[in-house]
């Protein structure tokens, strides 16, 4: 996944002992402990950009969406490597003053070099409700060298067409997946309540399950990108993802995948659900990820930080 960064912060390499004591007991979506329903304003999610140019590595922003308050509120934000090293830390709170601390929105910009270990996870501590993580399973940190010869996850060699000058694996335009039209009235139903990280109404404690993550990737001779879309929901005959789509930001619908509960397969499975839809070259950014449960209705988020520019030299499109 892929975000623009509007500052950096200088990066933090510190000895990985620093905040163990604030580890003793670590909470996270799937493991709430005597905190249920209080996963959605403390669990810290992550956007991460590939740096351009000599050297390369991340932008990386991480974020929750926590009160401020003068005794309850998040005091620190840190990010560790797939070593356990600790990356980066900021500190946080109401005497501070930052314009990216504030009442529901706390927000720390950092850098990852090149080489990092995935995979990374983020933490937040709180005040009163203590320290919460995610670990990133499916962010890759891997960056092609020039001179290193480029292979896929599978070993194959790929050819250098297919690969950009930051080592980014192409999208073949036989790989494009289609999907057929579908005009947004069909999907108003399902839009009449919508829930999301910051509003999850009654559903509270339910939206890291429900809200729709998005990987893109490019396609090759400037055929837009392939977005994959994965909840990590359970499969129950009264509570499953039933549907994934995508809108841009004039509401066009990219495509929608179904599910059904008794279908088992890699992208339909208890705990993880992933869906691939084309987004042509001329998309209108930010694009929305959408997915429906059958129990907890629509939930989606706004890639607002994407962009969706593409740089290279086109051949006409799909």
């Amino acid at each position: 996944m892929f975000g623009l960064i509007v500052a950096l912060s200088s990066l933090f390499v510190v000895v990985q002992s620093e905040f163990e004591d604030l580890k003793t007991e670590v909470f996270t979506v799937e493991k709430t402990g005597k905190w249920k329903g209080k996963a959605d304003a403390h669990v810290p999610m992550l956007d991460i950009e590939p740096i351009k140019g000599k050297g390369g590595g991340w932008d990386g922003k991480m974020w929750t969406t926590h009160v401020l308050r003068d005794e309850h509120y998040i005091k620190w934000h840190w990010v560790e490597d797939g070593d356990g090293n600790l990356i980066y830390k900021h500190e946080l709170g109401p005497t501070i003053g930052e314009d990216l601390d504030m009442d529901l929105n706390q927000t720390s910009v950092f850098t990852i070099p090149k080489g990092t270990k995935d995979p990374l996870t983020t933490y937040s501590w709180c005040t009163v409700h203590g320290t919460w993580a995610h670990t990133w399973n499916h962010v890759s940190l891997y960056q092609a060298d020039e001179e290193e010869e480029k292979v896929d996850e599978h070993g194959k060699k790929i050819e250098e067409d297919e690969m950009n000058k930051d080592g980014m694996t192409y999208k073949k335009r036989s790989e494009v997946p289609q999907h057929p039209k579908v005009n947004p009235e069909a999907l108003k139903e399902f839009k009449e309540k919508v829930f999301s990280v910051e509003a999850p109404g009654q559903w509270r404690g339910k939206s890291g399950e429900h809200v729709p993550m998005l990987d893109l990737h490019p396609v090759e001779r400037g055929g837009g990108w392939v977005a994959e879309l994965e909840t990590s929901h359970g499969k129950d005959p009264t509570d499953f993802i039933m549907k994934h789509w995508v809108e841009d930001a004039a509401g066009k619908v990219l495509g929608v995948v179904d599910f059904g509960v008794e279908d088992e397969g890699e992208t339909n499975k208890h705990g993880r659900q992933v869906s691939q839809f084309h987004v042509p070259r001329g998309a209108k950014e930010p694009l929305t990820t959408y997915a429906h449960c059958k129990q907890h209705g629509t939930w989606a988020h706004t890639w607002s930080t994407l962009p969706l520019e593409q740089h290279h030299g086109d051949d006409g499109e799909l």
